[in-house]
């Protein structure tokens, strides 16, 4: 929609998945909803590119994580979209260009379950996962670097194992050949959204809360912000009054992680290597870990995937120089290109991207409950969603979408 109202019931500030699934919830609830969204596409974090490769890909989020009790999964199936489970996707793991023998790469992935079983057992006071492991061991230094950077988006010496525990397990996780973005974005499609947006202000001073954005001002009873904690930390925003300490602490314990991937297009299929598959080098340079994801649902894409430290240097890299450290490492892993040729790649740049500044938020050690703090409503009018404050399925598209749609519930109830 080119124009927006002036006056509504509740204004959504982003239109990610959280902001969809309140706006769909309030405007079920007979509301008169508007989503306000700086971007030109409605999805946040969650976008399939259809255009750039042979194939669809997510920039973004691409995994059904906990599939059983995701709220897309079932969306997804409506839509008719060709799901895969990926949990039983096998690895090759290399080290100095060589495959490693199949008992060294049991222990390796071993050591990933050994390291999840020492964190949901721990007790006592929060500390760092890099507490967890013996870096010195190769084994142990790969599996911290696999649930750190690779998966919490963050490296393990900043990771609270609170956090993790909390987090819990991602099993079952699938993969939509049609790309999650596209069902992100069906399902927000028909909704009230205002694209290229910005909001720089929000005024709960008054009876009303106002908005001030490129566009103009809005009113609304409710607000519901749904916005990065990086964009929140960065005061891209003004709140008048300011927000409360709890809220400022909150977002100090809960920084943006960085996840970030180089999607590469070979002439073909690299052989030996299934589809679906896993690779990585299983002694990489120390906290330069790169897992590579081979030719998903048989497709000629191969998606490097990098997090913590080293995927927020790669965002700061021209993308032409990302690409070519990514295809680097893939050969540098497998060791030759078996006459394969890169045709094109892209890299993402969530770390960099002043909407998001990062790709989900990660808790700090001793941050505590902070995710509760950040999701609870200032002066009952100004509310707020996302895979930031998500208590199930947190970090995640699903559990941005359960928040939101929690945001709602709140407003309609307080409203009767």
């Amino acid at each position: 929609m080119s124009r927006f109202p002036s006056s509504v019931d509740t204004l959504i500030i982003g239109a990610g998945a959280a902001g969809l699934a309140a706006a769909r919830r309030l405007q079920e609830a007979g509301q008169r909803v508007l989503v306000l969204e700086a971007g030109s596409r409605i999805g946040g974090r969650a976008w399939t590119d259809t255009q750039t490769f042979s194939s669809p890909v997510d920039r973004g989020c691409a995994w059904l994580h906990q599939a059983d009790k995701n709220p897309f999964t079932s969306l997804a199936k409506a839509y008719g979209c060709t799901l895969a489970a990926h949990d039983e996707a096998p690895w090759q793991l290399f080290a100095q260009c060589e495959r490693l023998p199949a008992s060294e790469e049991k222990a390796a992935l071993a050591a990933v379950d050994a390291l999840e079983q020492r964190i949901e057992v721990h007790a006592g006071a929060d500390r760092p996962l890099s507490s967890l492991c013996d870096r010195g061991n190769w084994r142990e230094r790969w599996a911290c670097e696999t649930l750190g950077p690779l998966d919490a988006g963050a490296d393990s010496v900043q990771l609270s194992v609170r956090g993790l525990q909390q987090h819990g397990s991602t099993k079952p996780n699938w993969l939509v050949r049609e790309g999650f973005g596209s069902v992100v974005a069906r399902f927000g499609a028909d909704l009230p959204v205002a694209l290229g947006e910005r909001v720089s202000e929000i005024d709960f001073r008054g009876s009303r809360v106002r908005a001030r954005t490129s566009g103009g001002i809005v009113e609304a009873a409710d607000c519901i912000v749904t916005v990065s904690t990086g964009v929140l930390r960065a005061e891209a925003i003004r709140f008048l009054p300011q927000l409360p300490l709890s809220k400022l602490h909150a977002l100090d314990a809960l920084p943006m992680g960085h996840f970030t991937k180089v999607i590469l297009e070979l002439d073909g299929l690299l052989p030996g290597l299934p589809a679906g598959s896993w690779v990585a080098d299983a002694r990489p340079t120390l906290d330069q870990t790169m897992h590579f994801l081979c030719h998903p649902f048989g497709s000629r894409l191969v998606i490097g995937l990098a997090g913590g430290a080293y995927g927020e240097a790669l965002a700061r890299l021209p993308e032409a120089l990302a690409v070519q450290e990514g295809y680097a490492r893939l050969i540098e892993c497998i060791g030759v290109s078996h006459g394969r040729q890169l045709i094109k790649g892209v890299f993402t740049d969530w770390a960099t991207d002043p909407l998001y500044l990062g790709g989900y938020a990660y808790l700090v050690p001793g941050g505590g409950d902070a995710r509760v703090a950040l999701g609870e409503s200032v002066d009952e009018r100004l509310h707020f969603a996302g895979e930031a404050v998500a208590l199930d399925l947190m970090q995640t598209c699903g559990g941005a979408f359960l928040s939101g749609q929690q945001a709602a519930k709140r407003i309609v109830a307080e409203r009767r």
